[in-house]
Formats: C-alpha cells, sequence, structure tokens
C-alpha cells in the first residue's frame, strides 16, 4: 500500500488532488510530486494517456494555488 492510498475518495483525480495537497505540505517540489503521481497514481497513462504530463502540471498548480498551511 502506499501513502496515496490513504487519500482515496472513490475518484481517482480527486485522489491525485488531495495526495498533492499533502505532498506540497510536506515540501516536495514540482519534480518529486511528478514522480510521485507517476509512481502512485492508479493507472494515470491508462486514465489520462497522452494528456498525462498536462494533467499532471494542471493537478500540481491547482493544488498549490489553494494550498494553505497549517498554523503552528
Amino acid at each position: 500500500m502506499c501513502i496515496r492510498d490513504s487519500f482515496y475518495t472513490g475518484d481517482e483525480s480527486q485522489t491525485d488532488f488531495k495526495y498533492v495537497l499533502y505532498l506540497i505540505g510536506k515540501g516536495y517540489s514540482d519534480d518529486e510530486i511528478r514522480d510521485k503521481l507517476l509512481e502512485e497514481s492508479s493507472d494515470i497513462y491508462k486514465r489520462k494517456g497522452k494528456y498525462v504530463d498536462d494533467y499532471i502540471n494542471r493537478t500540481i498548480r491547482k493544488a498549490r494555488s489553494v494550498f494553505k498551511p497549517l498554523k503552528p
């Protein structure tokens, strides 16, 4: 089981988004997030086909735009 699985919502794209928010909160770079999604996101190439790079970029960009760190 990978960490991404703990964010599973029944919708793979929504799960990816939640996982990306988590990774941002942990301080991962965009390249590290990309690698994690390619490694852990269920059938990402089957789901997104030739648009996988665009999908990942959009997901990271959107997550960074809404991310709010928790206050200590």
